[in-house]
């Protein structure tokens, strides 16, 4: 039996769990080390997972019992700390479910109810091919010495984000290759301030004010963006980025990331049309009903309900009693 490409954790919390991680054993492309874990509707049991080995990926299997993803998700992570590898959620086709999930960390939300065995896989493949090794991602301290930078240009190839570095003015003076492959932009174009003509119109006064705040406070930039591909379509970015520090705690640069969130926005995006169009239909609604009880009161007539089975029988009554003109049909 060949030795497996990479090793999976299916954290079992709906019924269906099974059959993924048949899916995965049975896959011609890869071969898979499964593995399993028990979840409960709010926790997952202290994970035991044999000495020295790698977890290449986790399928987070969600039921309708699961209501608080990120917290399931947060509980992974905290395990597996730095080695903790890419994690897909799998549940209900649910938009607000998919967001919560992603905003947590997931690397991708895999709706249950229409997924196959290939979409399976591929997702997974991908999601291990664009996380960097687990010695990577613990090589990032909270601030790193501006010594810890100085093979930035050889990690920085192989993380599959883009990468950049500025002068303690914020001025950039390094992008990685994923930049250049992203927006088609020489390094002339790129260096110092010209990376933010990349960046929507809309977007790129707000994303300079929040830069410059966080070079005069020297506090830790985050905010979200889009940035032109080289074929003229924009995605969504979120850039972080933390200041790097001498031995005598002077700031004497900034390094950061920029990581593709356009799934994401785009989730978040559709829940917000979803809920102002109900909004407004329940609006339109109420304005119907009080414009017509206006009417019905203006012109003093009555509304009810009548059991129509039964007006022809009281139309014979009143013309028995002396009333002309009535008619039945």
């Amino acid at each position: 039996m060949p030795k497996p490409d990479c090793t999976v954790l299916v954290v079992k919390g709906s019924t269906q769990a099974e059959d993924y991680a048949g899916w995965l054993a049975a896959d011609q492309a890869r071969s898979y080390r499964v593995l399993t874990a028990d979840c409960s509707a709010n926790a997952i049991p202290k994970l035991t997972l044999p000495a020295g080995l790698k977890v290449d990926g986790v399928l987070l299997t969600l039921s309708t019992s699961h209501r608080d993803s990120a917290a399931l998700i947060g509980q992974l992570k905290a395990q597996l700390a730095s080695a903790c590898p890419p994690i897909i959620v799998i549940g209900d086709r649910d938009m607000t479910a998919a967001v919560t999930a992603l905003k947590a960390g997931a690397a991708d939300y895999l709706g249950q109810d229409q997924l196959t065995a290939t979409q399976l896989t591929t997702a997974l493949s991908v999601a291990i091919a664009l996380t960097p090794p687990a010695a990577i991602r613990a090589a990032h301290p909270q601030h790193p010495p501006q010594a810890a930078l100085n093979n930035r240009q050889d990690l920085g190839e192989v993380i599959p984000q883009i990468i950049w570095t500025a002068d303690a003015q914020g001025q950039v003076n390094y992008w990685n290759r994923r930049w250049f492959d992203y927006t088609g932009c020489q390094p002339a174009e790129s260096m110092g301030w010209d990376g933010l003509q990349q960046v929507h119109a809309d977007d790129r006064d707000r994303t300079l004010t929040a830069w410059q705040t966080a070079l005069a406070l020297g506090h830790p930039f985050e905010s979200e963006y889009r940035i032109q591909r080289h074929d003229g379509v924009y995605r969504w970015f979120i850039c972080r980025a933390l200041p790097t520090v001498t031995a005598t705690g002077q700031i004497a640069g900034w390094a950061g990331t920029i990581t593709d969130i356009d799934q994401r926005v785009q989730l978040e995006q559709a829940l917000v049309r979803e809920r102002d169009s109900r909004q407004q239909t329940e609006t339109a609604l109420a304005s119907t009903e009080e414009w017509y009880r206006y009417i019905f009161e203006a012109v003093d007539v009555a509304i009810w309900e009548e059991d129509f089975s039964l007006v022809k029988a009281q139309i014979e009554q009143l013309k028995q009693a002396g009333v002309s003109g009535c008619k039945s049909r």
